[in-house]
């Protein structure tokens, strides 16, 4: 494969770093990488071999898939890479007609997956997920008490890194939790309360095409960046993250994935933990890449490298090894680069 032309979108996110360090694997990709903003661009254009502003995706749209479209015409690009929620969202509010595919579920699926609720309706299959509720009135948090007892995990229905998160102990801190975020001006959101889980935090990710799971490979995060920062010790940022054998969250992943689409196309990213028994629940599924793809790559299952590749119509050859290597660990800190040990 020569020449391959690759598109990546909020090249500052973490995870844009990371698919650009996968994609580096093989020299002959050209990575074009997008933000709006400057400093982003500045910071990550030593890494890729061209970078250009974008107006942002949340703010305009419309000129974020005009911008997108031209540039996909000028490099031919094979494929893009939604990096950031607020692109995977206006993605699938906008249904933007590209001249290449993007790298994720249609715009149809990611409008379901961007809402935790809207994605347990929508599998239909309560077993693999936590218990769950929608709470439409604070009458709600009692009724979940009532029936489960403490404690329980509340949480806003969109949203990535823990949002808006809280352990609960009684139901006069969930209402006093959501009146907290009311006052400042987020009436508008809506909440979910579960089980709670104290099991291990499982990513699992995976590649289809056409229906056939291409690649999947799985990693726990075991600590965070920031994590004093916020009231669950949950940031969304992993500080040390581990690969694990795959088989049984990949089993429950692919069935629930199978509930949203019979035949899933482009890459899926799961998130799981681990119940009281042991048991995986489903916890989140994003319409991107999640976790840490650099890891999973550095241990032998290079997602991005192998979606390149499949939209290319090229064998995925050594970015997917039949045996990747479990134990791998990731290192992270701020400002330096990450350690993989």
């Amino acid at each position: 494969m020569r020449g391959v032309p690759v598109i990546i979108t909020g090249l500052g996110s973490c995870i844009a770093i990371d698919v650009v360090r996968a994609l580096r694997a093989d020299t002959s990709v050209r990575i074009i990488g997008c933000d709006a903003d400057e400093w982003a661009l500045r910071q990550m254009s030593p890494m890729v071999d061209a970078s250009v502003q974008v107006p942002r995706a949340d703010s305009d749209a419309g000129a974020f898939f005009a911008t997108l479209e031209q540039l996909i015409c000028e490099e031919s690009a094979t494929c893009v890479f939604l990096c950031t929620d607020p692109e995977v969202e206006a993605y699938a509010a906008e249904s933007p007609r590209l001249s290449c595919p993007v790298a994720g579920p249609s715009p149809e699926l990611s409008a379901v997956l961007a809402d935790k609720a809207a994605t347990y309706e929508a599998v239909a299959e309560p077993q693999l997920f936590p218990w769950t509720l929608p709470i439409s009135s604070e009458s709600d948090i009692d009724s979940a008490f009532a029936t489960l007892g403490s404690p329980l995990w509340l949480r806003a229905r969109k949203g990535a890194g823990a949002r808006r998160a809280l352990e609960l102990d009684s139901a006069e801190e969930g209402k006093a939790w959501m009146r907290y975020w009311r006052l400042r001006g987020c009436a508008d959101d809506s909440w979910l309360i579960h089980e709670f889980l104290p099991g291990a935090i499982i990513n699992w990710s995976g590649l289809y095409c056409d229906g056939e799971l291409v690649a999947g490979a799985a990693m726990q995060r075991m600590r965070y960046l920031l994590a004093d920062s916020t009231a669950t010790g949950i940031s969304g940022q992993t500080a040390h993250g581990m690969t694990v054998d795959a088989k049984v969250y990949e089993k429950v992943s692919d069935v629930a994935i199978r509930k949203l689409r019979a035949k899933p196309n482009g890459i899926f990213s799961v998130d799981l933990r681990l119940d009281v028994q042991g048991r995986p629940r489903i916890t989140e599924i994003s319409a991107r890449l999640a976790g840490r793809p650099a890891l999973l790559a550095a241990a032998g299952t290079n997602l991005p490298l192998a979606a390149v590749r499949m939209f290319a119509k090229q064998p995925v050859g050594d970015a997917v090894s039949k045996t990747p290597r479990l134990g791998v660990r990731m290192h992270r800190q701020i400002d330096v680069e990450p350690l993989l040990t």
